[in-house]
C-alpha cells in the first residue's frame, strides 16, 4: 500500500476579524476587506499558493 500524503497546506490566513481566527499558521491583520484583496494577490506570489475566501472577514492561502 501507498504513503498518504496530504498535499494541500495552508501557507497564511489573511483577516479583518482577529477573533475569527486562530492556529499554527501565519495570521496578518488587516483593517478592511479592500486592504485584503489588494494584499492576496502579493502573498499568493509570494507563497507560491492560491487565495480563497472562507468569509467575508477571512481568507487563506492555499498551496494546493
Amino acid at each position: 500500500m501507498g504513503k498518504n500524503t496530504i498535499e494541500k497546506k495552508v501557507l497564511a490566513v489573511l483577516t479583518t476579524n482577529p477573533s475569527k481566527v486562530a492556529g499554527g499558521v501565519p495570521i496578518f491583520i488587516f483593517n478592511t476587506e479592500d486592504e485584503v484583496q489588494q494584499r492576496m494577490r502579493m502573498f499568493e506570489s509570494i507563497l507560491g499558493g492560491m487565495g480563497h475566501q472562507i468569509d467575508p472577514e477571512v481568507y487563506v492561502v492555499v498551496r494546493h
